[in-house]
């Protein structure tokens, strides 16, 4: 499996959402796990390929229930899907400590657990009133409501996939136009004297010598561009003192490296 970093965070309900009831009692048989709890073979194998899909394309994959830590790692366990949550699950104690909140518990506990931001995870739950709960304490989070008693089914779990695909688009895009804007800046040269190494606290460059350098500079009425060139390092004058280019009023052609040691005065 290739290698991934994190960036999005799946949460889901156990009860009646990864489970289609509610689960009071486990005998930690795998047939009872598959029938009773999972709702049949076929549906345990749905769900256990979309959470196997999505772990294989680096999504964190977690658990906020009211059911006990025991019942559901013992499920996790019988149907082999514990290494795909790990120790990322939140159940009855840990939501009752944030006042039998799920919303409170995402914002507070689980999001920092995952690092990840609000809107780059989505939650899944059976509950209307959970689904609000979350809606309204975790502005960003994505929310999937699952028809109740039925468990997640295709239909929810296709929510889920597309969230996913259409926020990795969104990210490889923005990654892809920064690395542009980067690669641009590099090729042209341009720089700006605020951000430059060396630049004043007013904006204005200190003397440039052996690299290339461009700049907007404003200074009152004067407005100087400063291209991209290479410049060579500043000849000396009988005094001492190095040569300078004084600058020339706005509109006028921008100065060149044969003319340029220091931006004006």
């Amino acid at each position: 499996m290739a290698a991934h970093t994190h960036t999005l965070a799946a949460i889901f309900d156990f009860d009646q959402t990864l489970a289609v009831d509610e689960v009071a009692e486990f005998d930690e048989d795998v047939e009872d796990a598959r029938e009773t709890v999972m709702g049949g073979l076929e549906r345990c194998h749905e769900v256990g390929a979309h959470l196997r899909g999505l772990a294989e394309q680096g999504v964190l994959l977690g658990i906020i229930s009211f059911n006990t830590l025991r019942t559901i790692r013992s499920v996790l366990q019988c149907l082999g899907w514990a290494h795909l949550f790990g120790d990322r699950i939140w159940g009855d104690m840990q939501v009752c400590g944030h006042n039998f909140s799920k919303g409170s518990c995402l914002q507070e506990e689980v999001l920092r657990a995952f690092a990840v931001r609000a809107e780059d995870a989505i939650f899944v739950d059976d509950s209307a009133d959970n689904c609000r709960d979350v809606l309204r304490t975790c502005p960003g989070v994505k929310v999937v409501h699952v028809v109740r008693g039925s468990g997640m089914r295709p239909t929810e779990m296709g929510q889920v996939s597309a969230w996913v695909a259409d926020r990795m688009h969104a990210k490889s895009s923005a990654q892809t136009n920064e690395g542009r804007r980067d690669a641009d800046g590099a090729h042209k040269g341009y720089d700006y004297a605020k951000s430059a190494p060396g630049a004043r606290t007013d904006g204005s460059m200190p003397t440039v010598r052996g690299q290339r350098a461009a700049a907007i500079q404003t200074r009152g009425p004067y407005e100087v561009l400063v291209e991209p060139v290479a410049f060579a390092p500043a000849a000396q004058s009988g005094h001492g003192e190095t040569r300078t280019a004084r600058g020339i009023g706005a509109g006028s052609a921008a100065l060149r490296a044969s003319s340029l040691d220091r931006l004006p005065v």
